[in-house]
């Protein structure tokens, strides 16, 4: 676990902390099957997932177990280039593969299934070459390099969704997030599109606001102040109003500002829980920091030793815990808690009569509200407000909490 100094609010002061994060490693010296860190995922019990070139691997928080193809067992993992990862409501993982189509894995028999795609479809560039998945309402939603395709988990067929929408000769899918009134967006190389899952018609999205900058787009982003974050295809990354359907910033990669996004396009976001979005590339990382409406670069390990273990980012993902782990493609997985931190602006200590400000846990709920564990019980402070209040509980008051996760949204168990 790493000490992190995460300030809430933003001054030339929390930008240079942010730029002095510590991040721990997962490679293979740490038990990581390869030096890639193509998917992550947190699974509903806890472990996280990580895709590599040469295997699935399982952490616990202690050890690595890796998964691998076996040739001579054909419930083993189809093939061990992993690179897209989803888990159902059941706690089924859903693996995507660079050729080899879809597996599922079974986490009470610890075997895997197989589903081609395009029956007798293979290789790098074909239907069998996932890119992205997304689970929602019984089906497994597939991203390929050649068009978009679902598994019906009620009869485990694969059925393709039509890409009619798309000019032909390209019908390359990027990214797949589900927005919160139950629409999935799409993005391709001709642009953002809406599917609507009753339906299953893709409608263009954005056109107005995407087209000066390109056709293309890459990944997609909904954070939690209802902003899409949209990673052209070589013109930077674009911020737009949801509500107002508006663009609101243009990020331009320039070689002459260092605190510039790192390359033309993203391949990744995430946000922490202060509301800072991580923006990553094959050339860095970047981190928007909100307060400041401003963005800044974090440095590798070329220029910082306790750096990201590599310059080119492939996945960002934020746990239920509020860790940020980063995938990259031959530095294995940078990861960061923002546990034990000490803040520079938010002191729940002043609020709560106490002299000491040590934290022992935090979440965020969803509506935007903050739950801290403190030397003297269960903190909370509501959405837009500054002070915090300690929460009654059945424990004796003066009791310290362990670190907390968030098990189902708006709640806070304190362990």
């Amino acid at each position: 676990m790493v000490l992190a100094c995460l300030p809430a609010l933003g001054n030339d002061h929390s930008q240079l902390r942010y730029r002095s994060l510590s991040f721990t490693n997962l490679s293979i010296e740490q038990g990581l099957s390869q030096v890639s860190g193509n998917a992550i995922i947190q699974d509903s019990k806890g472990f996280i997932w990580i895709g590599t070139q040469d295997g699935l691997n399982r952490f616990d928080g202690h050890n690595i177990r890796i998964f691998r193809h076996d040739k001579d067992n054909p419930a083993s993992l189809g093939r061990d280039f992993i690179s897209a990862l989803a888990e159902d409501d059941r706690g089924g993982l859903w693996i995507g593969t660079r050729g080899k189509g879809l597996d599922e894995y079974d986490p009470l028999t610890e075997t895997f299934r197989h589903h081609q795609i395009i029956p007798g479809t293979k290789g790098r560039g074909s239907a069998s070459d996932v890119k992205k998945l997304l689970v929602h309402e019984q089906r497994v939603y597939i991203g390929t390099l050649q068009g978009l395709f679902y598994l019906d988990m009620k009869d485990n067929r694969v059925r393709s969704i039509s890409t009619a929408g798309l000019q032909s000769g390209s019908s390359m899918i990027y990214d797949l997030p589900l927005m919160p009134e139950g629409n999935i967006l799409v993005s391709t190389s001709w642009g953002v599109f809406s599917l609507d899952p009753e339906t299953l018609q893709l409608k263009q999205k954005y056109l107005h606001i995407t087209a000066p900058y390109g056709s293309g787009t890459n990944a997609l982003f909904h954070d939690s102040r209802h902003r899409l974050w949209v990673s052209t295809d070589k013109h930077g990354v674009l911020l737009i109003d949801e509500h107002n359907k508006r663009l609101v910033r243009h990020f331009e990669h320039d070689e002459d500002d260092p605190d510039s996004l790192r390359f033309w396009n993203a391949l990744s976001f995430t946000e922490d829980v202060w509301g800072n979005v991580w923006i990553g590339s094959n050339n860095g990382l970047n981190l928007y920091l909100d307060a400041d409406d401003k963005i800044i670069t974090l440095a590798d390990f070329r220029k910082r030793p306790s750096g990201v273990h590599d310059h080119s980012i492939q996945i960002l993902y934020s746990d239920s815990n509020q860790n940020i782990w980063i995938g990259t493609s031959v530095g294995g997985v940078s990861r960061l808690s923002p546990y034990l931190a000490r803040f520079s602006k938010i002191i729940p200590a002043n609020d709560l009569q106490t002299p000491d400000k040590r934290l022992l846990g935090i979440v965020k709920t969803p509506e935007g509200g903050l739950y801290v564990g403190t030397s003297v019980g269960l903190a909370y402070r509501p959405p837009g407000k500054t002070a915090f209040r300690i929460v009654p509980t059945a424990r004796p008051w003066r009791q310290k909490l362990p670190p907390m996760a968030c098990s189902c949204p708006g709640t806070a168990p304190s362990g």
